[in-house]
């Protein structure tokens, strides 16, 4: 009898343990779903927060991204620079041509002397209107050209690289003297395309 009780407990003790052993493991086990649990909510929770483009805003973008749209906006927003410059010049300023002979200088030089007061500050603002509606046409022609030959040859070239705003300048330059024969427009192309050229290398650093 005494030998046979001897081997009981140790059998008891041996099922606690290994009962308290699964138990922890079951914990630790526990603990880990959870934490994935909680894992996985937080990413569900980033994803949702990141909002897909509506309908509406990718129109919007690819109106804008549009290059005759561009060249449009860019021609309307010089139209009011070029008024404000014509402002500042004024009228009857250093950009008005000069008399080609003595004659049409004493000629234009009587005229003036021979106006009053109220005269002379109506013509100024005429010339000045006159001006500045010259320019306001000058910079939405040059302000057209540029953006709208920039984003055709950036979408061409799929790059954004100083060497658009390059080929940009060269070809509003030319255009823009287009009137005054060839030499004018190698002049206008090289000289537009170094200012367009140090404006980007300027904006980008």
């Amino acid at each position: 009898m005494a030998t046979n009780g001897g081997p009981g407990p140790n059998i008891n003790a041996n099922k606690n343990s290994s009962s308290s052993g699964s138990g922890g493991n079951g914990g630790g086990g526990g603990g880990g779903a959870n934490e994935e649990q909680r894992w996985r909510e937080r990413l569900a929770n980033r994803i949702a927060g990141v909002r897909s483009p509506t309908p509406e805003q990718i129109y919007q973008q690819d109106l804008f991204n549009n290059c005759a749209v561009k060249a449009i906006i860019a021609g309307v927003a010089g139209v009011p620079m070029g008024l404000m410059f014509g402002l500042v010049f004024g009228g009857g300023s250093a950009l008005d041509p000069l008399p080609t002979s003595a004659a049409q200088s004493a000629a234009q030089l009587r005229a003036e002397e021979s106006m009053t007061n109220m005269q002379k500050v109506v013509q100024y603002w005429r010339d000045t209107g006159r001006r500045s509606w010259g320019m306001a046409k000058t910079f939405a022609a040059m302000g057209f050209l540029y953006a709208g030959s920039e984003c055709i040859v950036e979408q061409a070239r799929a790059q954004h690289d100083v060497y658009n705003s390059v080929a940009a300048g060269c070809f509003t330059g030319g255009a823009m003297a287009a009137r005054s024969g060839p030499q004018a427009m190698c002049l206008g192309c090289a000289g537009f395309a170094a200012f367009s050229a140090l404006i980007d290398i300027y904006l980008e650093h």
